[in-house]
């Protein structure tokens, strides 16, 4: 039927995203954010486009998804962060 059409279509797409684009996006639908987009930087670094509670948002991270910048100041500490943290503390406590 349908549905076993439509989860196998699922199924076949999900086998094509790459394991490091599932964990970024596991990771943000945690914190109740969307992935927007995946950029690989080089060198281990990546930028993750997210939407978080209707706000548009970057950040950049590396391979461990640690936070290399989050487009705030965090006085050098922004690779005390991961990628989910990392986005609450910019738009739960700086209001991005």
């Amino acid at each position: 039927g349908r549905k076993e059409e439509r989860e196998a279509i699922l199924f076949a797409m999900d086998q094509h995203t790459p394991n490091f684009e599932k964990l970024v996006g596991e990771s943000l639908r945690f914190i109740g954010a969307s992935l927007q987009g995946l950029s690989d930087l080089g060198n281990g670094q990546h930028r993750v486009e997210y939407m978080f509670e209707g706000k548009r948002g970057s950040v950049t991270i590396n391979d461990q998804l640690t936070t290399l910048d989050s487009g705030i100041c965090l006085e050098g500490r922004d690779r005390d962060y991961d990628v989910g943290s990392v986005i609450l503390v910019k738009h739960r406590r700086y209001g991005e």
